[in-house]
């Protein structure tokens, strides 16, 4: 997959070896970019834009990418990730054998609702398509984060999204201040084994790279480097 920011001159190619690091070294281009990035997970447009490809065809980025602009305080229950969430479940139970045996049940209990519904006389109405959807809300289906640990959240994050196919690609804002080296290879290395791939996104500028990183640099001049 390839990842084309319009502002820039290089294109963020992603593959299975490797993670893709930008350091930008203009803040207000950075925060322009996080922003942007924002905008494209609420499906709003962004102020830059952005398309992602693979096999030289366009796919939806909203659709592929998870964004973190905090770790720390990421809210595992926020709409958008839970929506998601809801989406993938919903997907695998149409896979699942046991849909006849949920489809028979939701007929029963609207069956059972419609004949209380019929002694008022009142325009009562009753959907009659429930979605699968409906009933992770009315069952509270949330995930459950009991550790206060960046790194474990971290952790639990991309095994989330690989699980339960959420998006292919996690976009991390200004995580590196938070991990000492062996902690980010640990990060690096579980997300390519989860076949996540990794863009994070960084305000300052760190001299030579770790293993498994592929580095671009953007200065305040909006110059290019590539390591």
């Amino acid at each position: 997959m390839n990842l084309e920011i319009f502002q820039l001159d290089n294109s963020l190619p992603f593959n299975d070896t490797s993670v893709i690091i930008v350091e930008v070294e203009n803040i207000k281009f950075y925060r322009s970019l996080i922003e942007s990035f924002h905008c494209i997970s609420e499906f709003e447009t962004p102020a830059i834009e952005m398309r992602l490809y693979e096999n030289n065809e366009e796919v939806n980025i909203a659709n592929e990418t998870v964004i973190i602009t905090d770790i720390l305080h990421f809210d595992f229950k926020q709409r958008v990730f839970i929506t998601k969430i809801y989406k993938q479940l919903e997907k695998q139970y149409h896979n699942n054998k046991e849909i006849d045996l949920i489809a028979d049940q939701l007929i029963e209990l609207r069956q059972l609702i419609g004949i209380q519904l019929n002694d008022y006389d009142l325009p009562l109405q009753l959907n009659e398509e429930v979605k699968l959807s409906s009933l992770y809300k009315l069952f509270n289906v949330t995930i459950e984060v009991e550790t206060e640990s960046i790194l474990d959240r971290l952790l639990l994050l991309i095994d989330l999204v690989a699980q339960l196919k959420i998006a292919r690609i996690i976009i991390l804002n200004n995580v590196r201040c938070y991990f000492v080296e062996q902690e980010l290879l640990e990060v690096y290395k579980y997300a390519l084994y989860k076949n996540i791939k990794l863009l994070l996104i960084e305000p300052t500028f760190k001299k030579g790279k770790l293993q498994y990183e592929r580095k671009l640099q953007i200065d305040n001049d909006y110059i290019e480097f590539w390591q």
